[in-house]
């Protein structure tokens, strides 16, 4: 119970505003020494002429008294409104005296006030704060092909003139470097943590990250990306010269060895990749694929078809593929797919690639023999008109003999071949020994390890020619082609000679029958045995089949010999280019050996930051300086959320090297929460010839790691800004309670010859005139009792009340962090913003920016004790919300009037965030029966059902009928909800 009583006391407390902090009774002149008006004055003497005697006529003895010159009470008001030229004449003269008696009642008034300065100013030694010039931003442009300047504090810039007819002048507040860069492109990356999910913005100021329009009221953008960005492309590339492949069915394998890959899946691969190849006229894919994984050995395989109808998979070609990869090879590429969750596959990292392929149907070949150059599109004799042994058959494919080959065949038709050769040479004197396995020829070839074959001409079964080159002989090579040289002739010359025996024994014969006497039965008649003639071979059409591969190459290795194998090259596909991870540039892994860091090398690009802003200059050379201006919507960073710092990386040869604190010279930014200036000095070893972004630019970028929201939206990233502050020459004093317009800055006071245009494109800011006396007797009073240092609740307040005035009510809650309400060695501060004269975004949960919030937090650490955790923040707000049932009045259609209803409720239970002289506050209860009353009482409201009320914090929807409602905890404040339940009562 206790501890409920102490939460409960802590709501009751209502902190300090800005209208507490000097209570009337404090101000001057709150009590006079002489506060008496004229009429009272008037009064006055009325009464003391009673006192008075009057001597008449130089008379001793009185004859009365003044009382009856004067006018009584009930003529004094008339008196004094009357036209004086009536007074009587006494009454004119004492009416002078009594004006005249107004200047030294003023000045006795005065005596408190005299007295408060003499102790003030006097004893004391304070002085009001002095006045605090106003700075602007300016933006200068140089002349072409100049050198660039120095910008000193002693060049300065005009605004025209005052009100008082004097010239207003601008100082530079330090010196700056102005040169030729400008700011080319703005692009920015995000990580979406909701759906685990990369998506980028190739123009980042835009509305939808690719040059849609942004609105004119409201120009700024997400300088680190927003959810509603379109998805990057996220994958890998392999490139290599295996994938040259002209023509046919084009079978191609991705073989990965893999680490950390306990996440995949075989439903995560089966729709998680699109594939595309360099085809010949721009990308071909995305190429259905089929998936294999093993997790045992951690293998994973990538399988896909380039059909025949697809034309040649060529080298890639930057004015064809677009990109920027500097390689001499088709490419593939993997790319991720946006519905894929990214954290299930960044961590995965790889060991080798390797790329195998498999091409059939290959028509295209090159075919001679000894007598010339042959047409595979007709039918061809290989080995000539009349085939010898060692006649030769070249078949020519240099795509397939310049690589690793596996596996190649041929396969060819022969045109008129007879079904079996032992039946057709039945008659030849070798006869016995020739079947289709007779006639081979012996074959070499070298692709780029080197082989050899033999082969049969004729297939056992279909007598159609087939080799494969899994077979060995050692016969001649020719360069680029398999070389057949026929083992055995095809009869030709036994033909012509068994011909000629054949018919010298026919005749020989025929001359014996002829002798032979005629007999009973007649001798058989000797007969001609006629030779078929030998087959020419013949091939009627020929195809090729290869199968080769790459060599496999470990990615991560560390191995110099390993950095120039350039059979197979990995890339990244990251931010908007491409990025070689293996090969001759491998900073990247250096660096990681030099840090003693595990240099592997993960299978897609890695994200760790929620996001980035990329920066590109141009006319910018490393070893440069560029001072840039950061407009940025002042508000628009999420002031629930803590401060991020944020880390600065410059391009060197695609790697984001950090950025020191001598390369980040100055920021006045606070970290992107408020426009100003960042001053960079670009690295010696930053570079304009990247991949991964555009090339000729220098590239540099913020990183962000936990929530984007943590900073502001951009208006505008300008480079060569110099800051200004004004130098008073006896000027309107008037100037500084406004801000100085745009474009008012256009010139240098005497100008420079190499300055081109100056322009000020934003309002000036940071002026603050000369303290008032109230403000001064306020601060001096709360510094006379806090003394600078935050000990009480009360000092906590009056300390940020005046270091902050755009707050305009702060609650110290003692012993106390967030959602926990008795934590000793804690202080929670709650600070509520000036509504007046705001664009709040919610006006009905009025927040405080978060660059306010940084820098009171960093305010009063310091003048709070160090054992003191410090937590200031916006407050909690607990939202009232009613549900009920109404029936109008006759006339008034319920669509509008519930409408103008829920409006009334809303205005009703948040005044404040529609009425200038309400204030937002602590405490405070609300009463259903109340709500319901003034429902009740509205002119078109004719009677009301089942009226409920309703209350949570935040997004809480457990919502319960209540009667009363006040603030759940200490740093709670009832609001309205944006939106009531209200339904017709039937």
């Amino acid at each position: 119970m206790a501890e409920q009583d102490i939460i409960q006391n802590l709501i009751y407390q209502l902190g300090q505003s800005q209208g507490d902090r000097l209570p009337k009774e404090l101000q001057l002149p709150f009590v006079e020494v002489d506060e008496r008006t004229t009429a009272d004055l008037l009064e006055f003497t009325k009464a003391f002429a009673e006192l008075v005697n009057f001597y008449e006529n130089n008379s001793t003895t009185p004859s009365g008294n003044w009382r009856n010159f004067f006018p009584n009470q009930s003529e004094i008001e008339k008196l004094l409104k009357s036209d004086r030229n009536d007074h009587p004449p006494h009454l004119a003269l004492f009416l002078a005296f009594l004006e005249l008696y107004k200047q030294p009642q003023s000045v006795i008034n005065k005596i408190t006030a005299r007295h408060l300065d003499f102790y003030y100013h006097d004893v004391l030694r304070l002085t009001k704060k002095n006045v605090i010039a106003d700075k602007v931003h300016v933006i200068l442009e140089l002349k072409k092909n100049v050198a660039p300047i120095e910008i000193q504090p002693e060049n300065l810039f005009s605004a025209g003139k005052d009100a008082t007819n004097i010239e207003m002048v601008y100082a530079p507040t330090k010196k700056t470097i102005i040169n030729a860069a400008k700011v080319h492109s703005l692009r920015s990356l995000f990580c979406d943590r909701n759906k685990n999910t990369i998506l980028s913005a190739a123009i980042a100021n835009s509305a939808d990250g690719l040059g849609g329009k942004l609105a004119e009221n409201a120009p700024q953008w997400f300088g680190f990306g927003n959810p509603n960005l379109p998805p990057a492309q996220v994958g890998f590339a392999i490139a290599s010269p295996v994938l040259r492949m002209q023509e046919g069915t084009r079978k191609i394998t991705i073989s990965l060895q893999l680490n950390n890959i306990a996440s995949l899946n075989q439903n995560m691969l089966s729709d998680g990749f699109a594939i595309f190849i360099t085809g010949e006229k721009n990308w071909f894919g995305p190429c259905p694929y089929t998936a294999s994984l093993t997790l045992t050995e951690n293998k994973l395989a990538f399988n896909f078809i380039i059909p025949t109808t697809e034309k040649a998979i060529i080298d890639y070609n930057a004015a064809i593929h677009g990109y920027a990869y500097s390689v001499q090879a088709p490419i593939i590429q993997v790319l991720l797919k946006a519905n894929i969750d990214y954290n299930a596959v960044k961590d995965i990292t790889i060991q080798s690639a390797k790329i195998s392929v498999s091409v059939s149907e290959i028509t295209s070949l090159q075919l001679e023999n000894d007598g010339g150059t042959l047409n595979p599109k007709k039918a061809f004799l290989p080995f000539g008109f009349e085939p010898t042994v060692g006649s030769r058959f070249f078949v020519g494919y240099a795509e397939a003999l310049a690589k690793k080959l596996s596996k190649i065949s041929l396969k060819g038709k022969w045109k008129a071949a007879p079904e079996t050769f032992k039946d057709y040479y039945i008659n030849y004197n070798k006869a016995s020994t020739i079947n289709n396995d007779y006639f081979t020829a012996s074959g070499s070839f070298r692709d780029s390890g080197g082989s050899n074959i033999s082969t049969k001409l004729f297939n056992s079964t279909d007598n159609t020619l087939e080799f494969s080159s899994d077979q060995v002989a050692t016969p001649e090579t020719r360069s680029r082609f398999i070389t057949f040289s026929l083992d055995k002739d095809f009869l030709h010359a036994d033909y012509r000679k068994e011909n000629v025996e054949k018919l010298m024994e026919y005749s020989k014969k025929l001359l014996e029958y002829s002798k032979t006497p005629v007999a009973n039965p007649a001798p058989t008649a000797p007969t001609l045995t006629i030779l078929n003639e030998p087959y020419t071979p013949e091939i009627q059409s020929i195809s090729m089949v290869y199968e080769a591969y790459s060599d496999t190459v470990n990615i991560s290795s560390t191995a110099p010999d390993n950095f120039v194998n350039r059979d197979l090259e990995f890339f990244h596909i990251t931010y908007f280019g491409q990025m070689l991870e293996h090969g001759y540039q491998r900073q990247q892994i250096e660096l990681k050996i030099k840090a003693g860091l595990n240099p592997t090398v993960p299978l897609l690009p890695k994200y760790d930051n929620a996001g980035e802003l990329l920066i590109g200059f141009s006319q910018l050379n490393a070893g440069d300086s560029v001072n840039v201006l950061f407009q940025v919507a002042e508000g628009s960073a999420d002031p629930d959320l803590s401060s991020e710092k944020l880390d600065w990386f410059v391009l060197c040869d695609n790697y984001w090297k950090p950025m020191s604190q001598a390369e980040v010279v100055l920021d006045t930014t606070n970290q992107l929460l408020i426009s100003g200036t960042i001053q960079f000095v670009i690295s010696t070893e930053a570079t304009t010839k990247n991949t991964i972004l555009p090339s000729d630019l220098i590239w540099i970028k913020a990183a962000i790691r936990t929530n984007v929201n943590s900073v502001c939206q951009i208006i505008d990233v300008v480079a060569n800004a110099v800051e200004v502050e004004f130098v008073s020459n006896n000027n309107d004093p008037r100037h500084l309670l406004t801000a100085l317009e745009p474009n008012k800055i256009t010139k240098l006071q005497n100008g420079l010859s190499a300055i081109k245009t100056v322009k000020q494109t934003y309002s000036s800011f940071g002026g603050r005139a000369v303290e008032t006396d109230s403000t001064f007797y306020t601060r001096v009073s709360e510094r006379l009792r806090h003394k600078n240092r935050c000990l009480t609740r009360w000092d906590y307040e009056r300390i940020i009340l005046e270091a902050f005035p755009k707050v305009h009510q702060v609650k110290c809650i003692p012993h106390a962090k967030e959602n926990v309400w008795l934590a000793p060695g804690h202080v929670l501060i709650v600070v509520i913003p000036d509504l007046k004269n705001k664009n709040i975004a919610n006006p009905l949960e009025p927040k405080v920016d978060a660059d306010t919030i940084s820098r009171i937090t960093e305010y009063v650490k310091k003048r709070s004790g160090m054992q003191v955790s410090i937590k200031v923040k916006n407050p909690s707000y607990q939202k009232v919300r009613v549900d009920f049932k109404v029936k109008f009045h006759l006339g008034y259609e319920f669509n509008y009037y519930k409408t103008k209803l829920d409006r009334a409720i809303i205005e009703f239970l948040s005044p404040w965030a529609y009425q200038s002289d309400r204030n937002l506050s602590f405490g405070g209860k609300i009463y259903k029966s109340v709500l319901l009353d003034f429902v009740e009482e509205l002119p078109y409201v004719d009677y009301v059902t089942d009226f409920k009320m309703y209350s949570a914090i935040a997004k809480t929807t457990n919502y319960n009928d209540i009667n009363e409602v006040q603030p759940f905890t200490p740093d709670a404040i009832l609001v309205s909800d944006s939106a009531h339940t209200i339904a017709i009562a039937l």
